[in-house]
């Protein structure tokens, strides 16, 4: 199944497409990410973000209470994603290999998922997504974007997904990712790129 993803995600960068828009979804007042080039996030490197001041204890698809500030000390990645975005889909086994490769009270990797509904109707379909990738980190429900508005200070309509910041341990922003981060050759590498601003944070005293 994960084969699977990753060759229908690896087809849509032959086609140019690296972030994914909204599906379905027709609540303006939420404005959803759409399909849009990668835009800056409109955050400046230093400014410290994590955990966001005006939004602490989130929740996960279980809906189980997460406190953000659990993480402080720590490098952190979040990424903003959702089950219908391929390059999304594409990011999850390098994140489970990411999560794998460090201690988990040295990195946090996090996610949050857009995907859009009330978290009864939600549950199930991440409930299953979750079981079939494999995933080994927090996934944070963010349907009405109240998470990603602690980050993301642009027009939320010309926003895409994968969005994903790292953090260093002080919560000040190192790296924003618009879409699957690429290599110098232009090829997806989300785990390459990721795994060296983690230990390019590590190695900082």
């Amino acid at each position: 199944m994960r084969r699977v993803w990753q060759w229908a995600a690896a087809a849509m960068w032959v086609m140019g497409l690296v972030t994914c828009g909204d599906q379905g979804s027709s609540s303006a007042a939420a404005a959803p990410p759409r399909t849009a080039a990668p835009r800056p996030a409109k955050v400046t490197r230093g400014e410290q973000l994590f955990p966001p001041g005006g939004l602490t204890e989130v929740s996960d698809y279980q809906g189980l209470k997460v406190d953000l500030k659990q993480y402080q000390g720590r490098i952190v990645v979040l990424n903003f994603w959702a089950t219908w975005c391929g390059p999304c889909r594409f990011e999850v086994p390098h994140l489970v290999e990411l999560r794998q490769r460090y201690k988990p009270e040295q990195v946090a990797i996090l996610s949050a998922s857009v995907d859009q509904g009330e978290p009864a109707q939600l549950k199930p379909l991440l409930t299953r997504f979750v079981s079939q990738m494999g995933i080994n980190y927090p996934v944070l429900l963010d349907p009405r974007f109240e998470l990603l508005r602690q980050f993301y200070r642009g027009d939320m309509n010309a926003l895409g997904v994968p969005l994903t910041y790292v953090f260093d341990r002080e919560g000040k922003v190192y790296r924003t990712h618009n879409g699957v981060p690429q290599g110098p050759d232009g090829q997806p590498d989300p785990g390459g790129i990721l795994g060296r601003e983690i230990d390019a944070l590590l190695q900082e005293k």
